[in-house]
């Protein structure tokens, strides 16, 4: 949990029922544990909380700010320097 900072967005009394929530989103029942044989849910939760979390807070201010038109993309492509390999992923694709 600490990784995930959540205490910079919950209560510190609210952190340990919101980790197991989410640890059960990503995990299932399952205890939280990242390997390489199964990297995607660890891969998945990291990226929600450090990529789409800030991505969709700045949609929701300007959406406030009155800026009408607001466009969004994801984007596919694995460019050559991929976040894989700049966190020592090599050449495995895991979608970042």
């Amino acid at each position: 949990p600490e990784l995930m900072e959540l205490d910079t967005s919950a209560p510190p009394e609210a952190v340990p029922a919101l980790w197991r929530q989410i640890s059960d989103f990503y995990f299932g029942n399952a205890q939280p544990h990242v390997s390489l044989e199964k990297p995607q849910p660890f891969i998945d939760l990291y990226s929600d909380r450090g990529f789409l979390h800030g991505f969709r807070r700045s949609i929701e201010m300007h959406a406030r700010a009155g800026h009408k038109r607001l466009f969004v993309y994801e984007m596919a492509y694995r460019g050559r320097f991929s976040f894989s390999m700049l966190f020592g992923g090599g050449l495995n694709d895991y979608g970042v």
